[in-house]
């Protein structure tokens, strides 16, 4: 202090006070006060400003003194003095430089303008200290920001579910292999494929899930005769009373699987290795044993209803003993060995004990008793039975010789007329009879371009004519016949009583006779009506007359239609047949209308269906490429698992509940980001002043900026920390709590990286919005008016 005192020449005043002093001494002390701080740079406004002459140069000449070792810079309107003592000068006139004689050049080099900028650690002391003074309203602000995020957040775990990953981590989990690969039926009302369970694969289905899979794949079939699909058959004698565990039946709900390579199951016997061999499941067996499985017949048509009830595995095995299965046989040489020990105890529970299962807000009700389990693990795979390879090429099944009408609907166009037909469609497969214009005529073949129609085929061409024409007919007939018949039927009964009284007279006599007793008497035969000669019709007669007319009164026979196969609407995955020039050659009195065996079998359901393929994998990553290619609803072909049922409506349910979290999300983002501008804005006019001296100190608008950003950023960033506590804790109670309700562990609810990084991204963006909004502003003030919060 003494030094400096000296410095500016008042060693001598140094005990007097500073209102003792001159105007003069007043600047000294001011200078002195300024040089105690050891600045590098002394700004003085107008430091003669108020002095005489002679004080005002000494002023001058102690800055000048000053200026060896500092920066002086001395804003004055005293030209005389600026041009006798300053180095340089900058001559200012309305806001405008008129004169810079500062030179850029010093002994050192270039001089480089260094632009000024905030230590970081001096803007985060502004910044708490700014947070600090509202204490209350920024607890209530992290909180709203915090409830927002955290709704937003729940928003995309629920809506960008991973369910490849989920479905895989379960597959996974639970340590199961088994995939069913299938095709969905599309629905043209909804824009979307569903589960119908009634497709069949084509080539083309083959070749993309062959190639689109990669996997080794096991085809899966099921046969039919005569349009029913065939399988094997168990009595059904004591169903009604049997316990749970043996609640099922065998009759056509099996699925035969070609073995392509061999299964890596622990098996009881061998393999299938002829067409008549079949491998099955144990829980299939323990139903043979229980219910009795239906044995083969030479002819099926005269089945005996014997049934096989065997008492142990091994027994199966030992004999051998063949199975119907539609015309042909099968018989049992292998079995899995699954294990149900674990569902032993649904052998002691009846069909009536079930518990009322307890469902949660996704619709998934709780496996109370291990039915759902029991049914999904055991009972269902052991409807599928194994084959031999190209199994549904060898079985001699007999071929179906109907079209399925549960496929198609029948349409017929006749001149320009397109008429529905509901009549069965066959080929012949025996002798047909059929009238046509001038005869009667037998055929067991039929051109490709023929067919032989039935009467309610002829009543709907001639649109309902024939029938009401032929009715007609028979009732005409049957009027001018009824005289006739009733003097017939008169004379009839005329003479059955003559006949009865005289038979009755004989006897009598005959009695008589027997008793001994002389007869005189002679019993005259009876006179009887004479029976008019003529030959009443009957009705199927008259009909066949009148059909022989109406034929050749009619141009029917020789006509040309077109006959279409249509899908019907839950068959839409069927191709639409369309068979032009197909001429009528005769009309039967059958119920069935007959196509040439070619064309019929274009239409008509196949012995053997290929349904869908299986494939082992246990790799989850490959798991989860299989059920990203093939989602369990959504595209064409799909995968099928034990879980996939379960997750799918899960899944769902889970979007759903995400589109409400997501609109509630939008709602509190909004009244957040608003509370997040407001409390910037708040903060900065409540220092309004302060940055004001700042910035008529130089400091830069985004130096005022990066002050307010960092306020935004504690809060976002503290509302982030118990966002993600949050939504960690909702993430594992909502899995536990959807678990709770599943026989399998599964993750539904995930929280991957990108939804971490969409929240972070979302909050940095809104706290740099709405700290620019703010800031920009005030940063464009004048420093003057925002220190006198103008």
């Amino acid at each position: 202090i003494l030094k400096v005192i000296d410095e500016v020449g008042l060693t001598k005043y140094k005990n007097t006070k500073v209102s003792k002093l001159s105007g003069g001494q007043k600047q000294r002390v001011s200078i002195a006060r300024a040089l105690i701080k050891e600045p590098k740079m002394i700004l003085a406004d107008e430091p003669t400003g108020s002095l005489d002459e002679e004080t005002g140069r000494q002023i001058f000449e102690l800055l000048k003194d000053l200026s060896k070792d500092k920066l002086v810079v001395i804003v004055s309107h005293d030209r005389e003095s600026a041009e006798t003592y300053a180095d340089a000068i900058l001559e200012i006139h309305d806001g405008e430089i008129i004169k810079n004689t500062i030179s850029k050049e010093s002994e050192e080099g270039t001089f480089k303008i260094k632009k000024s900028s905030f230590p970081f650690p001096f803007l985060l002391k502004l910044s708490f200290l700014n947070l600090g003074h509202k204490k209350l309203k920024l607890f209530f602000t992290i909180l709203l920001i915090f409830a927002s995020l955290t709704f937003y957040g729940i928003s995309n775990i629920l809506s960008i579910q991973d369910v490849p990953y989920s479905h895989a981590k379960a597959m996974n989990d639970n340590k199961e292999e088994k995939l069913t690969f299938k095709k969905l039926t599309f629905d043209p009302y909804s824009q979307s494929y569903y589960d119908s369970g009634l497709e069949t694969l084509n080539e083309e289905d083959q070749k993309y899930i062959k190639e689109k899979s990669g996997e080794d794949l096991y085809p899966v079939y099921i046969f039919n005769e005569e349009n029913r699909t065939v399988g094997l058959v168990n009595s059904l004698e004591n169903f009604k009373e049997a316990p749970i565990y043996y609640g099922s039946i065998l009759s056509n709900n099996l699925y035969f699987v070609e073995l392509t390579k061999p299964l890596n199951e622990k098996i009881l016997g061998r393999m299938p290795e002829a067409e008549d061999e079949i491998l099955i499941h144990s829980y299939l067996a323990e139903l043979f044993m229980y219910h009795g499985v239906l044995l083969y017949s030479e002819d099926p048509l005269k089945i005996k209803e014997e049934y096989y009830k065997p008492e142990s595995f091994q027994q199966i095995l030992d004999e051998g003993k063949y199975l119907q299965f539609g015309s042909y046989k099968l018989k049992v040489v292998g079995i899995i060995e699954d294990d149900t020990e674990e569902f032993s105890y649904l052998k002691e529970r009846k069909m009536e004990t079930a518990i009322t299962p307890t469902c949660n807000f996704f619709g998934i009700c709780k496996d109370e008793d291990g039915r759902d389990e029991f049914y999904k693990k055991i009972v269902n795979p052991a409807y599928q039975v194994y084959v031999m390879e190209n199994f549904h090429e060898k079985v001699p099944l007999e071929a179906n010789t109907e079209v399925d009408g549960n496929l198609y609907q029948t349409k017929i166009k006749i001149d320009d007329k397109s008429l529905n037909d509901d009549q069965t469609y066959r080929y012949p497969d025996k002798k047909i009879t059929f009238l046509t214009k001038e005869k009667e005529e037998t055929r067991d073949t039929l051109n490709i371009n023929e067919i032989i129609i039935n009467e309610s085929t002829l009543d709907r061409l001639s649109m309902n004519r024939y029938e009401e024409a032929k009715r007609k007919y028979i009732e005409n007939y049957q009027k001018q016949m009824k005289p006739i018949e009733d003097e017939i039927k008169s004379k009839v009964q005329k003479n059955n009583q003559l006949m009865e009284e005289y038979q009755k007279k004989v006897k009598e006599l005959e009695e008589k006779q027997k008793n001994g007793q002389a007869l005189e008497e002679e019993i005259p035969y009876p006179t009887l009506e004479e029976i008019p000669d003529v030959e009443i019709k009957d009705e199927d007669t008259l009909t066949k007359e009148f059909l022989q007319n109406y034929l050749k009164e009619n141009d029917f026979i020789g006509k040309e239609i077109t006959l279409s196969f249509l899908p019907n609407e839950e068959r839409e995955y069927l191709t639409r047949h369309d068979y032009e020039h197909v001429k009528i050659i005769g009309v039967s009195f059958e119920d069935k209308n007959y196509l040439s065996t070619n064309l019929a079998k274009e239409v008509m359901k196949k012995n053997a269906s290929l349904t869908s393929f299986i494939s082992y994998e246990d790799d989850p990553e490959v798991l989860e490429r299989l059920f990203t290619d093939f989602p369990i609803t959504g595209k064409k072909y799909a995968i099928s698992t034990m879980y996939s049922e379960i997750i799918g409506q899960v899944s769902s349910s889970l979007k759903s509940l995400g589109t409400f979290a997501f609109y509630a999300s939008l709602v509190f983002a909004v009244f957040a980001f608003i509370l997040l501008v407001n409390f910037i804005v708040t903060s900065i006019y409540d220092n309004k002043k302060t940055i004001g001296i700042l910035r008529a100190l130089g400091t830069r608008k985004k130096d005022v900026f990066k002050i307010f950003l960092c306020e935004g950023f504690f809060i976002g960033i503290f509302a982030l920390i118990l966002t993600f506590a949050a939504l960690f804790f909702f993430m594992n109670w909502l899995n536990a709590y959807i678990t709770e309700y599943l026989f399998f562990e599964v993750t539904f609810i995930l929280f991957p990286i990108k939804a971490r990084l969409l929240l972070i991204l979302s909050v940095i963006v809104s706290i740099l919005l709405a700290s620019f909004l703010t800031s920009f502003k005030i940063s464009k003030m004048k420093p003057v008016d925002a220190i006198n919060n103008k």
